[in-house]
């Protein structure tokens, strides 16, 4: 555990609590907390209260863990866990969701990499393009293991030229 990350227990529940690395990054920010009742929870899995008036830039720990702690104590006793199981619960519905997604097009992609395997393909190479804006993943079959100017080709808008795997079919 790190230096500002702290437990306590509010109403029989552990609370996970950290300092968040906002409350040094920006002048004027304030302090601002991660409460889950899940160790190291995401931050979806977290409420994040604030104390705008507290500036924590050049304060040390010996002050800054018992603002910490009395303002996750002081968002317990207003909020009490509710907002923090919403959390924990809405995360792990986003989670089934997603993987049943990735389950369906994992199915499709099989289904696919069969139907070309059936025309004479050997193999399968799938590549991330990193360009100023989002990432986005790109693929492509080949008969025969795939050449550098087909890997080229595939990864001609990517400012990086090494993410790739290639898969045989």
């Amino acid at each position: 555990m790190s230096k500002t990350a702290f437990k306590l227990r509010y109403k029989g529940q552990l609370v996970y609590a950290s300092v968040s690395p906002c409350s040094w990054m920006y002048q004027g920010y304030g302090l601002q907390i991660q409460l889950s009742l899940k160790e190291n929870g995401e931050n979806a899995e977290s409420v994040f209260p604030k104390d705008k008036e507290f500036e924590c830039r050049d304060v040390s720990l010996d002050i800054l863990m018992p603002r910490a702690q009395s303002l996750a104590i002081s968002y317990l006793q207003t909020n009490g866990l509710e907002p923090l199981q919403k959390a924990l619960d809405h995360w792990a519905e986003a989670q089934k969701k997603w993987d049943e997604i990735l389950k369906k097009e994992e199915a499709a992609l099989l289904r696919d990499h069969a139907k070309h395997k059936a025309k004479g393909f050997t193999h399968y190479t799938t590549g991330w393009v990193h360009s100023s804006g989002d990432d986005y993943q790109v693929g492509a079959y080949s008969k025969g293991a795939p050449t550098e100017a087909q890997i080229k080709k595939l990864l001609k808008r990517s400012v990086v030229k090494t993410d790739y795997a290639v898969t045989e079919l």
